[in-house]
């Protein structure tokens, strides 16, 4: 249980469900569209001199070249680490802080560029500092109840242009561009029961549009294109294990992958491998 709240505690508050993500760009819910990313035919040729053979290899090697670019990409989506020193204080004062700064990127990677501009905002509430970290390490009393709300908000698009990213095993050479939007917000309470037992548990909501328009080339030869947009909200209950189950049917990103003469190769759906991170609480 320790594990479990100190996880949802300590990582952004990125529970996304997407509906209707696609290749084409369809579906999206109201205030939460999905970009234009354009087509197959606005984004520039791979120059592979061969294809992937399945679309694991495909989903592979797209996931592969987009990690590497995480650094460039992922902002500061956390609250806590924008806001408040994480310490417990020596008195039971309110948090009630906000944070918003511009995003801007520009930077020389990999003998190319990457370039971007958006914005990040965040607040954070907490009713008792004191409390709340004393029932977190584990030296809680009992029938103790902390408030807890939590805000997020993230919008960028980024270009990339001849960038060579290495993992180690091959290089990736990559252009494109891509759109990201998050915005998230937890309302809930820790509490211990009359044993002294911690629970963390509320409402969570969520909304995002994303979009990737991308060819990569490997340094073996394999290369494609690939496309993708997609937007959607969710809202849920937190459960008292401080777990954020997301409803079956609602998470659905389906990657267009595309050969040169912008032929659709492959459409699959790479739901779980894109929203791992923000889908996993209890690390």
């Amino acid at each position: 249980m320790k594990k479990a709240l100190i996880g949802i505690l300590t990582v952004s508050v990125l529970a996304f469900a997407v509906s209707g993500c696609s290749s084409g760009g369809n579906g999206g819910d109201a205030g939460y569209l999905p970009p234009d990313m354009g087509s197959a035919a606005g984004i520039p040729d791979s120059g592979a001199t061969r294809q992937p053979a399945s679309g694991s290899e495909a989903a592979g090697l797209f996931l592969s070249a987009k990690g590497g670019l995480a650094a460039y990409f992922g902002g500061e989506k956390s609250a806590k680490a924008a806001l408040s020193a994480g310490g417990p204080g020596n008195s039971a004062r309110v948090i009630n802080e906000v944070f918003s700064n511009p995003i801007v990127i520009s930077e020389n990677v990999g003998g190319g560029t990457v370039t971007g501009r958006g914005s990040y905002s965040a607040s954070l509430y907490i009713s008792d500092e004191l409390a709340f970290f004393t029932i977190l390490m584990g030296g809680a009393t009992p029938n103790q109840s902390v408030l807890y709300r939590e805000t997020n908000a993230y919008d960028l698009a980024a270009t990339v242009t001849n960038v060579t990213l290495d993992d180690g095993s091959f290089s990736y050479l990559m252009s494109g561009k891509s759109v990201e939007r998050n915005d998230s917000a937890i309302n809930a309470a820790l509490k211990t029961d009359s044993s002294g037992v911690p629970s963390f548990a509320g409402a969570y909501s969520a909304g995002l549009s994303y979009g990737y328009a991308f060819t990569i080339l490997r340094s073996d030869g394999l290369g494609a294109k690939y496309l993708l947009s997609c937007a959607g909200t969710v809202s849920g209950a937190i459960e008292s294990s401080g777990s954020m189950p997301i409803p079956e049917g609602t998470v659905t990103a389906i990657l267009g992958v595309y050969d040169d003469d912008d032929e659709l190769l492959y459409e699959i759906d790479i739901t779980d491998e894109l929203f791992a991170a923000a889908l996993s609480f209890e690390k």
